[in-house]
């Protein structure tokens, strides 16, 4: 049993709502008063607690986990958190210290947000600090990089996922976006300013949000009448602009409750206001959603999107979780007749979000606010909810009926899609493993076919962890001697207002008993053993009896103490229990003093009428313990024979045994400050001596004594000190204000003497009569309720907040690091191994490292060295969850499934990231090289012929004839191309005589462009289609003709250009531009006009009108590299993974990732990943090889050869794999697996061998 400094957390302050964070290691983070808890979720126990902070908290962020780890950056627990005085903590949590501690100024933190775009440096933190600066700062040595500081006072932040330079700030009145942030330097413009505008009555009640009432799209109109949106349209601040125009109110943001992207989809913000979710376009600077809630429903509180899919978790102010799943659009406009449209509900393609399920509300107190949400960001199916008391409550989504995988894909395309070696029985064996959010709803198809969800979801509440609710009292039970040390528990009772008594283990900082015996507020609790407790209550309302209960923990059995009639409604003040528990004494208000026998829980005397004012009483401590020792072994030894003479005897049975008892002494103080001191044996009571105190001394509050030393302490904080022996007495003035408690410290010896005032405590060493350290509260603080000691060296104090703080003897510190504190259980938490240990257990999890089996159980022919080590990896192992270990011996997938298992358990971003990515697109080539219809999609034209390609991926070409058959029946203005119907018609000449065996699941959007080609390329056309719905101004339609001729919808963007009104300046323009359209046909002659004038016009500063005549004639290809070479690199990659065919999209973005792996960038991560997503293995093995991720490597060497890539025929593929096995097997090394490296070196052959016999 370890004790050691800590702090059981109480209720939350105003200022720490919204302070708390979910990691991706699985553990939670809030402030509560001036300190930050981390809890565990998982075994619903507080592992740490920091107390650094002089003033409340008002934000917490654990650090982002996107890095690769090995042994020069491993995994550790790092977490910020900002307070109101403006002071930013940077924590190493498994040992409890600060890392860093930096502050500008001395305004509160309004917002914090660790960096994580790019590999170079992952120490990064901004801040927003109050009123209006943000300053980026390197967390890991505090020194500021720049600062920024804007005109007016911000709320808060929001940064893009997507888009590393994009920030919106939230104002008072208007949303600030800036598009320059950067690492390098300070943003130089001050962001442009929206407004949102709310279009009054003019609006018709039936249309979404800024649709327009004219022109071909009205139709939405007849539509079943929605509530009026409250906020229409989003409005550019423009300086001299005025703000109201006709029919127009400005929307104060004020009411503005959260600003949050959507790390589910490109350029969308959400703004949450108290009845309303808008969903807001960056791009086009429009509201493209919004839902309001029904009249009688509670109002949303705050709102978590999710990444894995496009779902909405909302918490509303009932306290119930409603999960809000975003409708799949099935029919897009460009591809359909109106006429289809119209029959059918889901054509629409407005976003929909559907409310698929909803937690119970929860019954608050009226004292009880919700003051945090968060949502797993590993898994996405749990929620937590913080309320103000301290409590959380934690929700799980569960799922019915789901259907895996199979339920898409056709028995080949699933055998197609899994290893090579995979059997049919392995076959049976795969199973959608259900972990995250993105396994219990269906993903998108890359066909575009919308998936039917019938799955039925339920919330349930998987924890609801206990705190200390507004204590009374809280006294710890009798301290650890030589005689109980073997059940010994470090128990704390606590008495709250609400007539509960809970009892604390403060080993390990849970709570183990809770009686609910009391009416009213307990008054006191006294222990009377180490299995038992008094407690004392004065019943509210009209009859206000006292309540004095005896409470067994063992049994939880509670025996009232009848005080007599007399008493009955006199309030208890004080029980006193015997040093040799014996007696105890009851103390009432303006009542005699009673004593009691403990055994049989007997009045044995009532004191004398005048002893009915005592204000303080202390029993002698046992002096004479050589007499006690054997007058009680006499005891022990006459007991049994008694008895035993009664059972033979029957004429004796009816003597009642006569108890013998043993002397003890006390003292007590009256109101007029004398002291009594009486002897009590048995019923007997005799006077001993009788002192008049001297007058400095008020009226007496508290006795303590121990061995020679009797202390006395008042209500104006004088201490009077007796030495009994010397017979000195000694006083002391602390000018501190009325003493509340004193106690002295356990242990034989130890005079260290605890005196608690209501701002704070002292120690005092009374051997050498001295204060040894001292502790005030901060300013403005909740006052000490309690002081008590947990061991001689441990003080305990009790805050009315309900904060336990067990300290340290120089009362300085209350945190500890992990290692040192008794959790309730083994932790899953690799983070707080020591940094080898950890990824030591990270390789085992990830391979069989040329085991014979791979196991997680039997781990001793690793020949791990060092004990501990293999203790503490073996302790791991068996928290691992058993579906999970169950996947990790049976994965279908092979070691690409294991390494992502084994990132989402540690909870790795950039691992997961990269395993999932990595194993979707070795599935999808496998697949699509087996595919009689497909395996030619990669070449260019000429090279068709060849059937099989180095490089391999599937942006189908027939999508692009697709798109262009589909635009030939909604032709309503023009023809564009004349092969169209022989296009359509080789198509489905196709389809019929062979079957595809492709595997026809798409990465969500959440991956943007890397999800695969064919549902890119559709969510672009519909998320066009929905842009070209919302128009509301020229300039929105301008945009959307614009994009329409880039992604060669040519007679949409005709009749957008022919929309413009004669009086607009651009009429003349538009007109020519929709003749140049409809007439552009691929003759050479037009052709060369048309790319020449393109080139001035780019080359005169028009980038943006030159690609889009590029567009037209079909050289997409000269449109992106002029697009990538005035630096607008991520919107070449758009255009060309949205039209370009395979081989021309693969150049585009070889030239991107050069770009992303400069050192400019420092985007090689991403690099990596956008080479998966090309289906090129070779180069991504080779980059992370230079990037010098060997173990990374490795094993993705290991899954492409399960998948039958990097065939060891090729000697380019061999020199490649045996280069990154060589370090592999060097890392093994140096983590001191010398059996697993000298495994990998095997494969390489003698020289890799001999590396290691060099080390």
């Amino acid at each position: 049993m370890k004790l050691s400094p800590r702090v059981l957390p109480g209720a939350l302050h105003g200022h720490n709502r919204g302070a708390c964070d979910w990691g991706r290691q699985s553990l939670i983070a809030y402030g509560c008063q001036n300190f930050v808890v981390v809890f565990d979720p998982k075994s619903v126990q507080v592992i740490q607690t920091l107390t650094l902070h002089t003033a409340p908290c008002t934000k917490v962020k654990w650090a982002r986990d996107n890095y690769h780890h090995d042994s020069n950056s491993p995994y550790i627990l790092r977490l910020a958190s900002g307070d109101t005085s403006g002071n930013v903590i940077v924590w190493d949590i498994s040992q409890g210290t600060a890392v860093t501690e930096f502050s500008d100024g001395n305004r509160p933190i309004l917002d914090l947000e660790w960096l994580g775009t790019q590999d170079a440096c992952h120490d990064l933190l901004a801040v927003l600090h109050a009123p209006s600066s943000m300053i980026l700062w390197n967390a890991d040595t505090g020194t500021k990089l720049w600062k920024k500081t804007f005109q007016e006072a911000l709320l808060c932040f929001a940064f893009d996922p997507f888009i590393p330079s994009n920030v919106t700030l939230m104002c008072q009145d208007w949303i600030l976006f800036i598009n320059d942030f950067s690492i390098g330097k300070a943003p130089e413009s001050n962001g442009r300013k929206f407004y949102l505008t709310s279009s009054g009555s003019a609006s018709p009640s039936g249309s979404f949000v800024g649709s327009p009432t004219v022109g071909p799209d009205s139709k939405n109109t007849n539509k079943p009448a929605t509530p009026k949106s409250a906020l229409s349209r989003m409005r550019l601040w423009g300086g001299g602009d005025s703000k109201n125009r006709a029919g127009e109110e400005s929307v104060a943001l004020s009411d503005c409750l959260q600003l949050a992207y959507l790390s589910s989809a490109h350029h969308h913000l959400l703004a949450l206001f108290p009845r309303e979710v808008m969903i807001l376009d960056m791009e086009i600077n429009q509201a493209v959603c919004s839902f309001s809630l029904e009249r009688n429903s509670p109002s949303f509180l705050q709102v978590i999107p999710c990444q894995q899919r496009d779902v909405l978790m909302c918490l509303h102010e009932n306290g119930s979780v409603i999960m809000r799943v975003r409708r799949r659009v099935e029919n897009n406009p460009y591809f359909f007749e109106p006429d289809e449209r119209s029959n059918d509900t889901n054509s629409s393609v407005d976003i929909i979000y559907e409310n698929k399920c909803q937690s119970d509300p929860l019954r608050l107190g009226k004292s009880s606010r919700l003051f945090g949400f968060m949502c797993c960001p590993t898994s996405e199916r749990k929620v937590a909810l913080l309320i103000s008391d301290g409590r959380m409550i934690i929700w799980e989504l569960k799922a019915k009926r789901l259907q895996g995988e199979a339920s898409v894909l056709s028995e080949e395309a699933l055998k197609a899609s899994l290893p090579c070696n995979t059997d049919s029985e392995q076959l049976q064996c795969h199973v959608n493993p259900n972990l995250t959010l993105s396994d219990v709803i269906p993903p998108p198809l890359t066909s575009g076919n919308v998936i039917q969800n019938s799955v039925h979801y339920k919330f349930i509440m998987a924890a609801l962890s206990s705190v200390v609710s507004s204590p009374t009292c809280s006294v710890m039970c009798p301290p650890l001697t030589t005689k109980n040390w073997a059940s010994y528990k470090p128990l704390l009772a606590v008495g709250n207002s609400q007539g509960c008594v809970q009892v604390f283990n403060l080993g390990t900082g849970l709570l183990t008993r809770e009686y609910t015996i009391h009416t009213g507020a307990v008054k006191g609790i006294t222990w009377s053993s180490l299995e038992s407790f008094f407690s004392w209550a004065q019943a509210s309302g009209s009859t206000s009896k006292n309540e004095l209960q005896l409470v067994s923990i063992k049994t939880g059995q509670t025996t009232p103490i009848e005080l007599g009639k007399a008493a009955e409604e006199s309030t208890v003040e004080a029980v006193k229990v015997s040093q040799l528990r014996q007696y105890f004494l009851v103390v009432i208000k303006d009542r005699p003093m009673q004593l009691w026998d403990l055994k049989n829980l007997t009045v044995l005397r009532e004191m004398a009428s005048k002893f009915s004012s005592i204000t303080a009483l202390e029993w002698s401590p046992s002096l004479h313990s050589k007499h006690l020792k054997k007058k009680l072994s006499q005891q022990l030894e006459q007991s049994p024979s008694g008895i035993a003479a009664n059972v033979l005897d029957p004429s004796r049975a009816n003597q009642t045994q006569t108890q013998s008892w043993i002397k003890e002494h006390f003292v007590c103080m009256d109101q007029d400050r004398v002291l009594y001191h009486f002897v009590v044996e048995g019923t007997v009571i005799k006077d001993g001596s009788k002192v008049q105190c001297d007058s400095t001394l008020g009226i007496v509050t508290y006795v303590a004594w121990k061995g020679d030393f009797l202390v006395l302490s008042d209500v104006d904080g004088n201490l009077s000190i007796w030495e009994l022996k010397a017979r000195v007495t000694r006083s002391i003035a602390t000018h501190r204000g009325h003493i509340k408690k004193i106690k002295f410290g356990p242990g034989r010896g130890n005079f260290k003497l605890g005196v608690l005032f209501s701002d704070g405590v002292d120690i005092w060493d009374l051997q050498k009569f001295e204060i040894f350290s001292n502790y005030k509260l901060p300013k403005d603080s909740p006052p000490l309720i309690d002081l008590d000691w947990l061991a001689s060296d441990l003080p305990i104090t009790t805050h009315s907040n309900g904060a336990i703080f067990v300290m340290t003897m120089d009362l300085k510190h209350s945190s500890s690091p992990m290692a040192q504190m008794d959790l309730d259980g083994p932790l899953w938490c690799p983070h707080i191994m020591e940094p080898k240990s950890s990824l030591i257990l990270k390789s085992i999890l990830q391979h069989s490292l040329g085991r014979d089996k791979y196991s997680l159980t039997d781990i001793s022919d690793l020949e791990i060295q060092k004990e501990e080590t293999l203790r503490a990896i073996e302790d791991q192992l068996q928290m691992i969850p058993p579906a999970i270990a169950n996947l990790l011996q049976n994965s279908t997938l092979g070691t690409a499934q294991k390494c992502y298992l084994t990132a989402f358990l540690y909870g790795d971003e950039s691992e997961t990231t990269f395993w999932e990515v990595a194993l979707h697109f070795l599935r999808r080539e496998k697949a699509r090289l087996l595919c009689v219809k497909h395996q030619g999609d990669h070449q260019p034209m000429y090279n068709r012929a060849r059937s099989f390609s180095a490089d391999l991926f599937n942006p189908s070409e027939t999508t692009a004839k697709l798109r262009r058959s589909f635009s030939a029946r909604s032709l309503d203005l023009l023809s564009i191309d004349d092969d169209l119907d022989m296009c359509g018609q080789e198509e489905t000449g196709m389809n019929g005589s062979e079957t595809c065996c492709c595997y026809p699941v798409s990465l969500d959007t959440c991956y943007d462009i890397l999800s695969d080609t064919d549902a890119f390329q559709r969510s672009q056309l519909d998320r066009l289609a929905l842009h070209d719905s919302k128009r509301s101004t020229y300039e929105h339609t301008k945009k959307c003709a614009d994009t329409l001729v880039l992604l060669g919808q040519a007679d949409r963007a005709v009749q957008l250009f022919l929309e413009t009104d004669a009086a607009n300046d651009n009429y003349y323009v538009d007109s020519l531009r929709a003749c140049l359209v409809a007439t552009i046909r691929s003759s050479g002659a037009s052709q060369s006009t048309i790319k020449l004038v393109a080139t001035n016009l780019i080359a005169s500063g028009k980038l943006a009108e030159g690609v889009q005549l590029l567009c037209l004639i079909d050289k997409g290809l000269d449109a992106c590299r002029y697009l990538q070479t005035y630096g607008e690199w991520d919107r070449a990659a758009w255009l060309a993974k949205a039209t370009l065919n395979y081989p021309d999209c693969a150049e585009v973005v070889r030239r991107w990732i050069e770009h992303l792996s400069s050192t400019h960038t420092s985007q090689q991560s991403k690099a990596v990943l956008v080479l998966l997503s090309l289906g090129k293995f070779y180069r991504a093995l080779d980059m992370l090889y230079s990037m010098r991720y060997f173990d990374r490597a490795a094993l993705f060497a290991e899954a492409c050869q399960e998948y039958g890539f990097l065939s060891p025929s090729d000697e380019k593929n061999t020199a490649l794999v045996h280069a990154v096995y060589t370090e592999y097997a060097r890392y093994l090394h140096g983590l001191g697996l010398e059996k697993p490296a000298y495994f990998f070196a095997s494969k390489v052959g003698p020289k890799a061998r001999q590396l290691l016999d060099g080390l």
